[in-house]
């Protein structure tokens, strides 16, 4: 009998299915990148704070504080960007696209993390390197090669929600909702 694993949380900026799609697919077409586990496509997404195992009592405070504090931001756009690389160089262990530069991004994760600690949550100390994960542990014969790939970048989306999701690493798509939190704030003709 397998003993089912705790579940993990983390708060992320869900990626439209349309763009999930694409990206595996393009990624996985490269003919480049031969990795040895492909991101199901429903599981791409942008982590914002990653919080491991939960108590009822953490993620009942979460729900109620991230709200408060998500309901107030505006909607906001991000547009992904070249591709890179986790790990060593030549054999990297994580194949990632990234987003352009982004002050709401900014700004909104590290509020959030900010939360996440006054809330009992071991938050990672690196600074922030917003990505999208498509693919582990490289198994290619010849070395990597993929960094920079233009793999849809420049489109972009409307962040309209956050969501905090539950993994659970025996099944895919492995990331479901546990509470979605909606950008309610008004953008201002600056913004």
């Amino acid at each position: 009998m397998v003993k089912e694993m705790q579940p993990h949380y983390f708060l992320a900026v869900p990626v439209p299915q349309l763009i999930q799609s694409a990206l595996h697919q393009e990624a996985r077409q490269s003919g480049q990148l031969q990795f040895q586990r492909w991101v199901h496509p429903n599981d791409i997404h942008l982590t914002l704070v990653f919080l491991g195992g939960c108590t009822e009592k953490q993620l009942h405070e979460l729900v109620q504080h991230g709200r408060s504090l998500v309901e107030n931001w505006a909607p906001f756009s991000l547009t992904l960007s070249q591709s890179g690389s986790f790990g060593q160089k030549k054999q990297p262990r994580i194949f990632w696209v990234g987003v352009k530069a982004s002050q709401q991004l900014a700004v909104y994760q590290s509020q959030l993390a900010d939360l996440c600690r006054s809330l009992g949550f071991a938050v990672d100390q690196r600074p922030y390197a917003p990505h999208l994960t498509l693919a582990r542990k490289w198994a290619g014969d010849e070395e990597y090669n993929g960094d920079g790939l233009a793999l849809r970048n420049g489109q972009s989306w409307e962040v309209n929600e956050i969501i905090l999701y539950e993994s659970h690493v025996q099944q895919e798509p492995k990331y479901k909702t546990y509470q979605a939190f909606s950008l309610k704030g008004v953008q201002h003709e600056s913004d």
